[in-house]
């Protein structure tokens, strides 16, 4: 019997340069991996490639695990896709915003489709959202759009004092996620994509 050869070491890819050619228009990780084929015809395949970069990527970006108490906070956002209902009697396709909310501590959601992102709308939406989770939180952070924050700011919003009243007649208070970050409201951003 002839001794079997030994296994090779698959050369690793460079994950430091493909973290930055991925940052160039047009270059995807498929292209990369084809490159890193033709230089070690015996590397990973392709998911394998993958699997390694994700791995390698995700420890650049250190993110805590928030751990929320039952009835301190609700996650308040408006969906990005805009979805419709059909009339029974036309079949006309009318567009909806979908509000979406979620508990912090159970990830809970209460869900319904609005007519628009308007004050209206948003308060009447609260209020079945507290009637549906038979109560309200201490701290509700929603987006900050206009009907909930008058003035945008990252450090002291300014709240709409229709909302803030609202809040305050279930006890709340009403606390924004901070500008572009969608970490701040997980729960809600998770919730949505539902």
């Amino acid at each position: 019997f002839a001794a079997p050869e030994p296994k090779r070491e698959r050369v690793p890819p460079d994950l430091a340069r493909i973290h930055q050619e991925l940052k160039r228009t047009g270059v995807t990780l498929h292209l990369l991996w084809e490159e890193y084929l033709e230089v070690h015809p015996d590397g990973y395949r392709y998911s394998q490639f993958c699997e390694i970069y994700r791995r390698w990527a995700k420890k650049l970006k250190p993110s805590m695990r928030q751990v929320h108490r039952a009835g301190e906070k609700t996650f308040i956002d408006f969906s990005g896709k805009r979805p419709h209902i059909v009339d029974r009697r036309t079949g006309e396709q009318i567009p909806v915003e979908l509000f979406v909310a979620a508990l912090g501590a159970s990830s809970f959601t209460y869900a319904e489709a609005t007519e628009s992102q308007k004050l209206p709308c948003w308060v009447g939406a609260h209020t079945r959202m507290v009637d549906y989770f038979g109560g309200s939180t201490e701290i509700w952070v929603p987006d900050q759009l206009k009907s909930g924050v008058r003035k945008p700011c990252r450090y002291e919003p300014g709240i709409n004092r229709t909302y803030q009243e609202l809040a305050e007649h279930y006890g709340a208070v009403v606390i924004p996620a901070r500008p572009g970050k969608a970490k701040d409201k997980a729960k809600v951003e998770s919730a949505v994509l539902v």
